[in-house]
């Protein structure tokens, strides 16, 4: 949540966030330089954008490459219980990466990355179910992604995603002191790994090609909280490509996938204005051809969401 008591970005603040945006490890000289002001300037800017949870710098690692090669959204929903208590249990599992409270025909929508079948089993056979107020899980599988992003208008488009060469321990290893300081140097990773700087930075370099890393992504929360829905599609599946590139190509949607289980597509959408969402799925009704009905799930309040793993198309 955005802290209360922290000044609104400014001119420099947004020519700040402009100039990380192609990089997020940008030195902080080269930042001053480009802005025309002090690297003690600079730092303190950045810093209290952080501490203000305003912008989140997001270094970002292919799920597939990671070793994660299921993808799942899965609707729940809750009986005898509170359903703010059961998504609090579900956030905590580690398999999940986004837990949304939900207005909708389930209670609460998340997104789970799992690394094979048996963890797949065991999440939808054992730990689900063990939560207590569980009454019912509606589960989609992704089968081809077409676009992956995390915020309105910020998103990649392929079709559909290819998959990427997967990272030994070493390369997440250096991504994960990524994901806690994403501008600590190549040296520091490196003290801290036992390897060399020069390690480091050629791991980084390979990672970077083989687009299994993305080191660019600024997401920017100071307009406040994004409003967001997930859509399940049912459509003609001769269209089902067309439909997926067509949805792809709405700036408000942020993700699109081919899937199995309950919905033949899910996509989500993601405004500034929630006064939008309904705007915006009148839109795809009616504007993308092929769709026969459409199941939207209002988040009502998000309990997680995590922004250092997605799909790099």
């Amino acid at each position: 949540m955005t802290n209360s008591l922290a000044k609104n970005p400014d001119k420099l603040d947004r020519a700040l966030v402009d100039a990380l945006s192609g990089n997020i490890r940008r030195s902080t000289r080269d930042l001053a330089e480009t802005l025309g002001v002090s690297p003690a300037t600079v730092k303190r800017r950045l810093q209290r954008l952080l501490d203000a949870q305003q912008i989140i710098l997001a270094p970002l690692v292919d799920l597939y490459a990671a070793g994660f090669d299921y993808l799942l959204m899965i609707g729940l929903t809750v009986a005898g219980r509170p359903v703010a208590e059961v998504a609090k249990e579900v956030a905590a599992l580690p398999a999940a990466l986004t837990v949304n409270l939900a207005r909708g025909n389930h209670h609460i929508d998340m997104v789970a990355a799992l690394p094979d079948r048996h963890a797949l089993g065991q999440l939808l056979g054992l730990h689900l179910p063990q939560i207590d107020g569980i009454a019912s899980q509606d589960p989609a599988m992704a089968l081809e992604v077409w676009k992956f992003g995390y915020s309105h208008g910020a998103a990649d488009v392929h079709s559909p995603a290819p998959i990427k060469p997967p990272l030994d321990q070493l390369d997440i290893n250096i991504a994960q002191q990524l994901f806690a300081n994403c501008r600590q140097s190549n040296r520091a990773i490196g003290q801290t790994l036992g390897v060399s700087e020069s390690a480091v930075r050629v791991r980084l370099k390979k990672m970077l090609q083989h687009n299994q890393l993305r080191l660019n992504t600024v997401i920017d929360l100071s307009g406040g909280p994004i409003a967001a829905a997930f859509i399940g599609i049912d459509c003609q599946m001769s269209k089902a490509a067309e439909v997926c590139r067509q949805l792809a190509l709405i700036e408000e949607v942020s993700f699109v996938c081919t899937c199995l289980g309950r919905h033949d597509i899910m996509a989500t959408v993601n405004v500034t204005d929630p006064a939008l969402l309904k705007q915006v799925c009148q839109k795809i009704s009616e504007q993308v051809d092929g769709i026969n009905a459409l199941d939207v799930s209002e988040c009502q309040q998000q309990l997680k969401n995590q922004f250092n793993y997605g799909l790099l198309l």
